[in-house]
């Protein structure tokens, strides 16, 4: 064994003292940079969690909207049928009225155009003279239309 006197010793004992400290301070070292990184890691997956449970509300609450959109659509909706129905039996009250105050009189239609009169067909013999000539495609009063 070594005496406290010895000068080797003491050196001996310093430089195990001072390995044994350093290997302590290497264990508490790793097991905070081991226990960060699983906090770290602990953390990103819960932030995870969070924005999916977040979603997951997200997507319950979108048919409750919908609902009370449906809802409140269906009451405009209600409102406009009862003023349209109102506003109908109104205007049907005062059309009543309107004809009851004095009797419409039933309109004249005169036609302002006369009816032609039915062309008749007669041979070109039977026509008078001065309209034979006019039926010429070629416009000269001598041709019957024959090129």
């Amino acid at each position: 064994m070594c005496h406290l006197d010895d000068e080797k010793c003491v050196d001996r004992m310093s430089a195990e003292f001072v390995v044994l400290v350093a290997l302590f301070l290497a264990v508490a070292i790793t097991a905070k940079y081991v226990t960060s990184f699983q906090i770290r890691t602990l953390v990103d997956a819960l932030k995870r969690r969070d924005r999916e449970i977040d979603l997951m509300y997200a997507q319950l609450d979108g048919p409750d909207q919908e609902r009370e959109v449906t809802e409140r659509v269906v009451v405009q909706v209600c409102e406009q049928r009862r003023w349209s129905v109102t506003l109908c039996d109104l205007m049907a009250e005062e059309l009543l009225r309107a004809q009851r105050r004095r009797p419409r009189a039933r309109p004249v239609i005169v036609d302002p155009f006369e009816r032609e009169k039915t062309p008749v067909w007669q041979p070109e013999s039977e026509l008078p003279v001065h309209t034979r000539g006019s039926r010429s495609l070629s416009g000269s009063s001598g041709s019957h239309g024959l090129i």
